[in-house]
């Protein structure tokens, strides 16, 4: 537990610098890519402990997302969710923002033609991120 502070403590410290970067980088994938895998894995070293975080994370990811529609955002969020899908009170803030997400990362995908034409591993880890968001859906 007091390893699960610590990591928190040290992503909400970072949190700020690496939202920056992000917005900096947004045009350069590759970096996008590895800023969303230092949050993920301070997420996953961090655990509940991040909770005074997740409205942060909440009001922004989407709105990366939105920007870049890079996958990286989902898998972050994808963590978000298997740390706090359970939790009755994150329900409430975390549904509206899932769905939005599930919504808006399905946009254009309206054809076979169109999955088809995605590069395999961009369309695996779209499919991939989404399966904690479904698995909480199919809870309520």
């Amino acid at each position: 537990m007091k390893q699960q502070q610590a990591a928190a403590g040290i992503l909400q410290q970072a949190w700020l610098p690496l939202d920056v970067a992000l917005l900096r980088g947004a045009a350069d994938r590759s970096a996008v890519e590895r800023l969303c895998r230092v949050l993920r894995y301070g997420i996953k070293a961090s655990g509940k402990a991040c909770a005074p975080l997740l409205p942060t994370l909440l009001e922004t990811l989407p709105g990366r997302f939105q920007q870049t529609r890079h996958p990286a955002f989902m898998y972050v969020v994808s963590e978000l969710l298997k740390i706090f899908c359970t939790e009755a009170a994150a329900d409430g803030s975390m549904r509206p923002i899932l769905t939005a997400l599930i919504s808006s990362s399905c946009q254009g995908l309206d054809t076979l033609q169109v999955c088809a034409a995605l590069p395999s591993v961009e369309f695996c880890g779209f499919l991939s991120s989404l399966a904690p968001a479904l698995a909480c859906v199919g809870d309520a």
